[in-house]
């Protein structure tokens, strides 16, 4: 069998988790890495002999990868997508999959249009505590949900991750569109059912900046230089160094908490609580509440099944379980490439989710609950996220 080759594009944290899950799966290799930060790439690219490129136009010409996987700011992946998709090779793009629903249509468009497979890096269902838990609610160990609760914590102060996160133009926002993004696609996969209205508060602890005097803003601390445009960033862009204080200057800051109240088809509620001001420790917990149980899932404690004043612990959290849920993950867009069968995780899904997360920014806006527009462009409600939330 033929190797599958990747061409990682963006050489940050999550590309090293591609990277490293590479090796672990039969019959793929990574082919390539590119980035803006050449020193990044070749850290990458070393333990895998794989060339370097500094761009992702360079990587998809060089006829060293047949796929390549999309780990750049968020706004960046609609460009670098279509482009591959162009050039005959599948592609796995990190979660949110855009910024817009306009990008995610374009990106589904160009890989129908070509005939390659596009895969949404929600990596959620691939940990072991979310599988198990899964497992628990297709045996009806719990009966049918009636409500579910997500909760999770994530550190947004300046400096705690790449300047780029804090750019709304880059991001697409704070915690909800990158972390809230996770919780959205986890419900919307245990549950079985679709996002059919929301409503959301939000707020940020980040101190508001003052316009850019002229002049600034013409670097970057690690030396990336500007990432719009080259398609292969996983730092900073120009004038937003790691660590600067706040946002952007002169943009206002993304949100750093957030409460979403959602409504499901079949009558479902939900609640996600992601927040940066709250407890310092780690928190990240799913609660089912079913007919007959509940499920509690954690990557921190574990997956445990309570029925009947019983505790069962279906899963115990262990050292490889991130590594391994990236493994799966690969090795199911691997798996989905030979076949030609769909990933677990297709852009229709991928979009469903972006699609909840900007109403939800619509919702905060409005102070009013807003419908989750449909699954393909156009759809009732789209008119509304187009407006712009934020």
């Amino acid at each position: 069998m033929t190797d599958l080759r990747l061409g990682l594009v963006g050489a940050g944290a999550v590309g090293v988790l591609h990277a490293e899950a590479a090796p672990r799966v039969p019959g793929v290799r990574v082919g390539a890495v590119c980035d803006v930060d050449p020193e990044a790439a070749r850290r990458v690219a070393a333990p895998h002999g794989a060339p370097v490129y500094a761009g992702h136009r360079e990587l998809i010409s060089s006829g060293e990868v047949d796929a390549v996987v999309v780990a750049t700011p968020h706004a960046l992946h609609t460009e670098i997508v279509c482009d591959a998709a162009a050039a005959g090779l599948h592609v796995l793009v990190e979660k949110p999959m855009a910024t817009s629903l306009a990008d995610c249509d374009l990106m589904i468009a160009a890989c129908a249009a070509a005939g390659v497979r596009l895969a949404v890096g929600h990596v959620q269902r691939f940990l072991p505590d979310k599988a198990a838990a899964m497992a628990a609610l297709e045996a009806g160990e719990i009966g049918e949900p009636l409500m579910v609760s997500d909760r999770r914590g994530s550190d947004y102060r300046p400096g705690s991750r790449p300047g780029w996160f804090l750019d709304p133009e880059l991001s697409g926002g704070g915690v909800l569109i990158n972390i809230g993004a996770h919780s959205v696609d986890r419900l919307v996969w245990l549950s079985g059912r679709r996002v059919e209205r929301v409503e959301a508060s939000l707020s940020s602890s980040l101190p508001t900046t003052r316009p850019a005097a002229a002049g600034s803003g013409s670097g970057s601390a690690n030396g990336a230089g500007t990432a719009r445009g080259t398609g292969a960033a996983d730092g900073p862009p120009a004038g937003l160094a790691d660590g600067a204080p706040g946002c952007p200057p002169g943009v206002p800051p993304v949100e750093t908490d957030a409460l979403v109240r959602l409504a499901l088809s079949g009558g479902l509620a939900a609640q996600i609580t992601v927040t940066s001001t709250g407890p310092p420790a780690p928190h990240d917990e799913v609660v089912v509440v079913g007919e007959r149980g509940t499920l509690s899932i954690s990557p921190h404690t574990g997956t445990a099944l309570h029925r009947d004043g019983v505790t069962t612990w279906l899963h115990r959290p262990g050292p490889d379980d991130v590594p391994a849920a990236f493994s799966v993950q690969l090795a199911d867009f691997a798996g989905a490439v030979r076949t030609g069968r769909e990933p677990a995780v297709t852009g229709t899904h991928g979009r469903h989710v972006l699609a909840v997360v900007l109403a939800a920014y619509a919702s905060a806006a409005r102070r009013t609950p807003v419908p989750i527009p449909g699954s393909t462009a156009g759809g009732p409600g789209d008119a509304v996220l187009r407006e712009g939330a934020r």
